[in-house]
């Protein structure tokens, strides 16, 4: 679920509400920073953990045990996504749109040859 590079809390804050949206598939609108996970979305533990294990995966941190924990808002979340390592992440992010404009390059190329060639046949 990497999208684009990461640099501002808003950028992280519209990755996580993405993040909850899709995983425990609560409305965007109900989202708030404020927002205690399993009161005031109305999710269970199950939710929770699963928005966690998909944060650590998109973000590629690892989040511990009493981090979970002490995690009851989506701000909480917000801030220890921040906190934890953002510079990899990012890394791991430019990576990514690095091996996508690639693909397209190659993408492009090929199709260039293939009309250069149809033009050869004609």
């Amino acid at each position: 679920m990497p999208k684009l590079n990461i640099a501002t809390k808003a950028d992280i804050r519209e990755q996580v509400y993405d993040i909850i949206t899709d995983t425990a598939i609560i409305n965007r609108k109900d989202i708030a920073d404020n927002k205690r996970f399993l009161y005031d979305l109305d999710m269970d533990s199950l939710d929770y953990l699963n928005i966690i294990l998909e944060c650590e995966k998109v973000f590629n941190i690892s989040i511990n045990d009493m981090e979970i924990e002490q995690t009851l808002t989506v701000d909480d979340l917000i801030k220890l996504i921040e906190q934890k390592n953002p510079t990899q992440w990012r890394v791991t992010q430019k990576q990514s749109r690095l091996q996508e404009f690639m693909n397209k390059l190659k993408k492009a190329k090929k199709n260039i040859s293939n009309k250069n060639n149809m033009q050869h046949t004609k």
